[in-house]
């Protein structure tokens, strides 16, 4: 019996890790430049409505992610030095991946 009572709420802690992790999307992408040569160091802001600001800079690959992002729409802000800024609008949705190519 006690087993029984431990398999389901092992079971029971795993269906809702799993429910949480499909309310919310996450977005990836790699900045380059019109060459198609990566850039590092971008600096990225996301704003939107549930989350106010979050921020993340690009790595040596240009890439870059917000993980946990709750279904909605947003504005991804990217800025670097010599570069003139870019935003760019996206819609997040349950369960998705975004991915995008900033160049």
């Amino acid at each position: 019996m006690r087993k029984g009572i431990v398999a389901l709420a092992l079971l029971l802690g795993l269906v809702s890790s799993a429910w949480a992790q499909t309310r919310s999307g996450n977005i990836y992408c790699t900045v380059t430049d019109e060459s198609g040569a990566v850039l590092a160091g971008a600096a990225v802001s996301l704003t939107g409505p549930t989350i106010g600001g979050r921020s993340t800079t690009a790595g040596s690959d240009g890439k870059f992610r917000f993980l946990v992002v709750d279904p909605g729409r947003y504005t991804l802000t990217l800025s670097l030095t010599r570069f003139a800024s870019v935003r760019r609008e996206v819609m997040v949705n349950t369960g998705v991946d975004v991915t995008l190519l900033f160049n």
